[in-house]
């Protein structure tokens, strides 16, 4: 293959209906010092937004258009990636904005490190104030790993690499993680080259984004044991303390475990404690959901501790050096302040974000946020919990 055509690029865009950031990206595509090949967008959903836009519309590059019925973004790349007879894919999606000259630093960076794939970078734009907060606790000022911007030998593409075609949400960290785990070279460069321009603009489009993400979303440990675990786990926490109670008034008094309540506690704690270690140890450093809910799980456990501490430790005598009035609200009180300083200072200054744009009371604004969608998350989890245990047990 001569070197012209190994300088061939063909972009590939899955889109969902017709997003109102589409004519922006497709805008910048078109004004790239080095044009590709042709644009190929995938589209699903309602097609007729876009189709009155392109009848309406002329751009320098070929657009090659494929409609679907329905398709996630991971089967939608696979669609259009199949149809591409340029030497390199690159990847963009309807709100990923590539600097103007993203293609050429990457066919320029693929040449110098021999790459088979030269990973995206993004940064994360915020617009308005919402956005502004909602960037402060969940993206910083970092970059990030991204499918979008990633560009990549159609050839290994197609052969080697597709993407997993039965996720709406985190197909890109199971592609990136079978990229990792071949024998393909991949140079990620230091400076991003794509904006992310689609965050939420409000607090209820972000629950309902938190939510169905972490209800659609791929985790690595989803197996049936995860799921069986995490359902054991919150039977365990729920059920099991009222064991006693359950069974008061049968004959049988073998069935009676004293203490059962401070049993599963500390069993709990014991559990949790080895858990973090079994994930250090092996350098694990992706979530689940036995992980998510044994988080949560283990500070339920230590209320009970809360509960029970000026009972069990002071008898409560209000004179012991370790006799706490009003505990129980304490515990309470301090679980949700160290959540909102998590996530209104550790987190973003971990990411980047200058403390004095938190200042004064900006980091309060934004911890109450973070804190919030974490809870969003947990029932997304638990209502994805439900769904696999359904799908198992009535498979």
């Amino acid at each position: 293959m001569n070197k012209s055509n190994k300088n061939k690029i063909s972009v590939v865009i899955p889109v969902l209906d017709f997003p109102k950031t589409l004519p922006k990206i497709l805008i910048a595509i078109n004004n790239q010092i080095y044009r590709p090949r042709e644009i190929v967008i995938v589209c699903s959903g309602n097609h007729q937004g876009l189709k009155e836009f392109l009848k309406n519309n002329k751009f320098r590059i070929t657009l090659n258009v494929i409609y679907v019925s329905k398709a996630y973004p991971g089967k939608a790349r696979n669609i259009g990636g199949q149809l591409v007879k340029s030497y390199w894919i690159a990847f963009l999606d309807s709100k990923t904005l590539p600097n103007h000259d993203w293609l050429k630093t990457y066919l320029d960076f693929s040449v110098k490190k021999k790459s088979d794939v030269v990973i995206g970078v993004t940064k994360f734009i915020p617009k308005n104030k919402f956005q502004k907060l909602y960037n402060y606790c969940s993206y910083g000022r970092i970059f990030y790993e991204t499918v979008p911007g990633t560009m990549i030998k159609t050839k290994v593409f197609k052969n080697q690499i597709p993407f997993p075609i039965n996720y709406k949400v985190g197909e890109d960290r199971l592609w990136k993680e079978n990229l990792n785990n071949s024998s393909l070279k991949s140079y990620k460069p230091k400076k991003h080259s794509i904006e992310y321009i689609g965050l939420p603009s409000s607090y209820i489009e972000t629950v309902k984004k938190y939510y169905f993400s972490s209800l659609n979303t791929y985790y690595k440990t989803d197996t049936k044991l995860n799921i069986f675990m995490s359902a054991f786990l919150i039977f365990y926490i729920t059920l099991l303390p009222r064991w006693n109670y359950l069974i008061e008034g049968w004959k049988n008094v073998y069935l009676f475990i004293p203490h059962i309540s401070k049993i599963i506690t500390a069993s709990i704690l014991v559990f949790y404690v080895l858990h973090i270690g079994y994930r250090k140890k092996y350098n694990i450093d992706h979530d689940s959901i036995l992980s998510y809910l044994l988080k949560y799980i283990t500070l339920i456990s230590m209320l009970f501790v809360a509960l029970n501490w000026n009972d069990t430790f002071t008898n409560w005598n209000e004179d012991h050096i370790i006799f706490f009035p009003h505990v129980t609200k304490l515990y309470i009180i301090a679980i949700i302040s160290l959540s909102i300083v998590n996530r209104g200072l550790i987190i973003p200054i971990k990411k980047k974000v200058d403390f004095k744009e938190l200042m004064p009371f900006r980091w309060l604004y934004v911890g109450v946020l973070g804190a919030s969608l974490d809870i969003v998350k947990l029932f997304g989890i638990l209502h994805k919990l439900f769904l696999r245990l359904k799908s198992i047990i009535f498979i």
